[in-house]
């Protein structure tokens, strides 16, 4: 869930943002993609989804908790594999025509950021709410604390793979795969 994170924002840097002749798109605003699409999914599923179900089955068919994770790992599954092509593809311009920049357009990214947040729409607010639900009233708090401090970890973890990824690829003189601020100079297509 952190890939976006860790180098989405990298990658925007590396691509053609402009709109238009006059506006770049800041890099920082492609962070916005995720929410808006856990947003759009959260109106979709409560306006569409579930009034459409209710007429059709006559009663409310939510999705379940493990519905909703198992769901939310596909788009994380499909999230790092588009990722990986539009990564190859971006860095295969960029040294196709050397230059830093890719001319690959930012709006290839936004697929991947999309479905960042749709990883989120599912799973996050499914962990959320077992959290919730599973323990007593007197402590939800407890059961917050316990979300983001399992968050916390797995960005732990994100950095730690990163860097055992970067300290085993650089091995012997070796142009690491990921590491540096060129990614056309690394293979984070690989990592993906």
């Amino acid at each position: 869930m952190d890939q976006q994170n860790t180098f989405g924002v990298l990658q925007v840097v590396q691509t053609n943002r402009s709109i238009g002749l006059h506006f770049k798109v800041p890099p920082g605003w492609m962070n916005l993609t995720p929410m808006i699409a856990l947003a759009f999914w959260i109106c979709i599923y409560e306006c569409v989804y579930i009034p459409l179900m209710r007429r059709i089955s006559k009663k409310t068919p939510r999705l379940d908790i493990r519905q909703r994770i198992r769901i939310g790992i596909l788009f994380s599954i499909i999230c790092m594999l588009v990722a990986a092509l539009v990564e190859k593809k971006r860095r295969d311009l960029a040294l196709k025509h050397g230059l830093y920049i890719s001319p690959l357009s930012f709006a290839f990214l936004l697929p991947q950021f999309a479905l960042s947040g749709l990883n989120e729409a599912f799973v996050v607010v499914a962990i959320m709410e077992f959290f919730t639900l599973q323990m007593p009233e007197s402590m939800r708090t407890v059961a917050g604390a316990i979300f983001f401090f399992s968050l916390s970890i797995s960005n732990y973890l994100g950095s730690l793979i990163v860097n055992i990824v970067h300290k085993i690829t650089s091995h012997n003189g070796r142009t690491p795969w990921i590491g540096g601020h060129d990614l056309n100079q690394n293979r984070l297509d690989y990592e993906l």
